[in-house]
């Protein structure tokens, strides 16, 4: 009776009416219970495909998934940490967490965000209109990222965890030094001597800031907690350091890094 009245566009509540009348009670109390799980299923099935079609639109076009907060800052999954869109000029391309295992324990040391200068955007026009789940596998383009040519690049590390600025010194130092050409020249062991000495902070604490700039000709500018720390002047310096960070072998999740790269590249 109810799927004849429900195939005839009846109501639920008419139907309910007429079951009573007929002294079906316990058949409208089943009958309220189904109609109660079919409106939920519904709505989960509404909430399913709309999260699908987000998804879907994401991956057709580019479009990045970034939560933000209220003043607009891209917040990075793992750690909330806020990133503005526009920092120093300098447009955000992605962010990531460095995790450590501690005792086989997985532990967040901090969030890093890459800027890049949308001025110099050019270098990298070969990859327009790439979605970012073409851009993350293609290795000729994070090869591009680690060139030194007119695009300048930023890498903002902020601490989510307190270290000593030697755990934080020795952790770059190694991996940058573990990047650099065999034949290091003059300029390049004085650049990397210069890099070890910047970490000399008793304590780097959570929310502390690092900046890597790389700027044409080898330059790479770096600010401890917005104190200028030095400029160093070594081209291997500077991609052995952004390799730590988007190379093969990256600490962190590279792709995580060009994740508003296509919109960057499309606008």
């Amino acid at each position: 009776l109810c799927g004849c009245l429900l195939w005839r566009d009846t109501s639920p509540d008419s139907c309910r009416i007429l079951l009573r009348k007929r002294g079906f009670q316990a058949r409208v109390d089943r009958f309220s219970a189904g109609v109660g799980r079919f409106a939920r299923l519904q709505d989960t099935m509404k909430l399913s495909i709309s999260l699908l079609c987000v998804l879907v639109t994401a991956a057709c076009t580019g479009t990045s998934a970034l939560a933000f907060d209220k003043s607009g800052n891209a917040l990075e999954p793992a750690s909330s940490t806020a990133y503005p869109l526009v920092f120093q000029g300098h447009e955000l391309a992605g962010t990531a967490i460095r995790v450590k295992k501690i005792a086989f324990v997985p532990i967040q040391v901090y969030a890093v965000g890459l800027y890049v200068d949308p001025k110099s955007l050019g270098e990298l026009k070969a990859w327009k209109a790439r979605s970012h789940s073409d851009l993350s596998k293609d290795s000729a383009l994070f090869r591009a990222l680690l060139k030194d040519n007119k695009l300048t690049k930023t890498l903002r590390l902020v601490m989510v965890r307190t270290v000593t600025g030697e755990q934080m010194g020795s952790a770059i130092s190694e991996a940058v030094e573990s990047r650099l050409p065999h034949n290091q020249d003059g300029e390049c062991k004085q650049a990397f001597a210069g890099l070890k000495g910047m970490f000399s902070a008793p304590s780097l604490k959570t929310g502390t800031e690092i900046l890597f700039r790389w700027s044409p000709g080898g330059k790479l500018g770096v600010t401890m907690d917005g104190k200028d720390a030095g400029l160093l002047s070594s081209e291997a310096l500077a991609a052995s350091l952004f390799d730590v960070f988007l190379g093969e072998k990256a600490v962190v999740e590279r792709a995580a890094l060009i994740e508003r790269l296509p919109d960057l590249l499309a606008g």
